[in-house]
């Protein structure tokens, strides 16, 4: 089962603001899903994204 990370857990991984985070999910730049009003992303998500 994948392990979901909230915002804060991948701006504190990313070290950027959490702010930053939510913008790219908005954007599409960052793959996230929202779940109950709260956006997740999965740790493979993040990965893909820095890579």
């Amino acid at each position: 089962m994948d392990q979901y990370l909230t915002p804060e857990d991948v701006a504190h991984r990313l070290q950027v603001h959490v702010e930053t985070v939510l913008r790219w999910a908005r954007a599409g730049e960052l793959r996230g899903a929202k779940l109950a009003r709260q956006w997740r992303f999965t740790a493979a998500d993040v990965e893909a994204f820095v890579a």
